[in-house]
């Protein structure tokens, strides 16, 4: 509560009949700055409600049109105008502004019913911040997309290069077994996916005599998508950098992204300037700016929110990175564009994990000044035991294709080659998942599809124990299970903060 002998930072004018829509604002605003409303008024109204006005660095009008018939809002919006507060209102109704306030650029919250990740509520938080620095960090998001995302989440990427099932076969494992949950949604982990914009092409099908191939692989992400599941498509640049093909362009990524359901759509990447550049072209600024720019064209072509991606700048002489500037790049884009996720590749985050994780934390840090919190996706690593140091680091996404690649061995959470399944087959038979324990029985399915199911009962347990680790704030002992006391002897001493929680 904020008294008359204090200073508020935002002054809340709403009218009555909007009680429930303000209390969840100001629930959410208290975490960042100190909000007075008249809930925390004692006493007549012309003796607490003008000084508070007066007081306050910002007023935030809520537009309905029960506020625009109220003689109270009417009274308070005066106040406001006499003392030339800074107005920034936020219209919950198709309605006009009260009188003489229409020239106020409001913030558009129609539909939204408390969730963080709104676009409409993000920007409110943006305009306020301009005008008052939040006072706390942003607490640490468990959930995007009105729920659908929980975090920590996995991808489960699928490709055409370099793994043990074809994109078809992988979407197909990854619907059976979502459907085949018991659990809650959150619970099963199997519910997103990566799938690459090359593999979605024609002249790019896998097996390219066969000109069902692809109507298969569409017809299998749709069902994916109608059952629930969360669909993001990757710019294809991955498999075309890997298989050196030079055409791949923008107008391949637009094919792909027109023929499927999808959610998210990861950006058509950026590459950073190398070092022989000259400095005019470089610059943390000056890159995302360019980022910026690109996402802005890939925009175009879709109507899902565009995530995207911040490659590090070329360390001069060619070889590593340079990350000094990396966090300022990736904040001015959170700045800018306020997207559900910024992702960045693994590789480029530093030469082993411990660096990659330190990375992880200074990008955290730097985005805890903002006055929302902005999700960090980490591009290609599905390691289980990489995603809980990352995770600790500020993290909460990320993709890979280790689920269809390599064999987990649940009891110690390490990947292995394939042909070593016969040493874990037996996890299979205590499997959470009915459909991962009837396939060691069922000749139809060759090793490749019982690996994915053993692999996915895996990661659907892992995540969900994962995340209710970070909502305890015990991702200290989670770490320890997952790694083993000998490598938290490894890690504590070289990243000491990582556990601060």
């Amino acid at each position: 509560m904020v008294s008359g002998a204090h200073l508020a930072d935002i002054c809340l004018i709403y009218s009555s009949t909007d009680l429930l829509l303000a209390e969840k604002l100001v629930k959410l605003l208290k975490q960042s700055w100190t909000v007075w409303w008249d809930d925390d008024a004692a006493g007549r109204f012309q003796n607490v409600i003008p000084p508070e006005i007066k007081k306050a660095k910002c007023v935030l009008p809520i537009w309905s049109g029960a506020a625009k018939s109220s003689d109270r809002v009417y009274s308070e919006l005066e106040i406001a105008d006499k003392v030339g507060a800074v107005l920034i209102p936020a219209r919950i109704e198709e309605c006009e502004a009260p009188d003489y306030h229409a020239e106020w650029s409001s913030v558009d919250l129609i539909g939204w019913n408390g969730e963080v990740d709104h676009a409409g509520f993000r920007q409110l938080l943006r305009k306020i911040s301009n005008v008052v620095a939040p006072r706390n960090p942003p607490e640490r998001t468990s959930r995007l997309e009105n729920g659908k995302v929980r975090l920590p989440v996995l991808f489960h990427s699928t490709s055409s290069h370099e793994t043990r099932l074809d994109p078809f076969e992988a979407v197909k494992l990854l619907t059976l077994f979502g459907a085949g949950a018991s659990a809650p949604e959150e619970e099963t982990g199997c519910q997103t996916i990566l799938v690459s914009a090359y593999d979605l092409v024609d002249k790019n099908c896998p097996r390219s005599k066969d000109k069902g191939e692809l109507r298969k692989l569409r017809r299998w992400i749709e069902k994916f998508s109608k059952r629930g599941g969360f669909v993001m498509v990757d710019s294809g640049n991955y498999e075309a950098v890997r298989l050196d093909n030079n055409t791949w362009c923008r107008s391949d990524y637009y094919e792909a992204l027109s023929s499927i359901p999808h959610d998210w759509v990861l950006s058509f990447d950026y590459s950073e300037p190398t070092a022989h550049e000259p400095p005019r072209r470089r610059g943390p600024l000056i890159t995302a700016a360019k980022i910026i720019s690109q996402l802005k064209l890939d925009q175009k072509l879709t109507p899902a929110p565009i995530i995207p991606i911040v490659h590090s700048p070329k360390a001069d002489g060619g070889y590593g990175h340079n990350l000094d500037g990396l966090p300022k790049i990736v904040r001015k884009i959170a700045e800018e564009l306020q997207p559900p996720m910024i992702a960045l590749p693994e590789r480029e985050l530093g030469p082993g994990i411990f660096e990659c994780a330190t990375t992880v934390r200074k990008i955290r840090q730097e985005l805890q000044n903002l006055a929302f919190y902005q999700p960090i996706h980490i591009l290609g690593t599905g390691n289980p035991r990489s995603i809980v140091v990352y995770t600790a680091a500020g993290a909460d996404s990320f993709d890979g294709l280790e689920w269809c690649r390599y064999v987990v061995n649940g009891a110690d959470r390490t990947l292995h080659h394939t042909q070593h399944f016969d040493f874990f087959e037996y996890q299979n038979r205590l499997a959470d998942s009915m459909i991962t324990q009837d396939a060691m029985d069922d000749p139809d399915i060759g090793i490749s599809g019982k690996v994915g199911l053993h692999n996915l009962d895996f990661y659907a347990s892992f995540l969900a124990t994962l995340r209710r680790r970070v909502d305890e704030r015990k991702l200290h002992v989670f770490a320890e299970k997952t790694l083993g006391r000998g490598d938290m002897d490894q890690l504590e001493p070289s990243i000491p903060w990582l556990f601060d929680e």
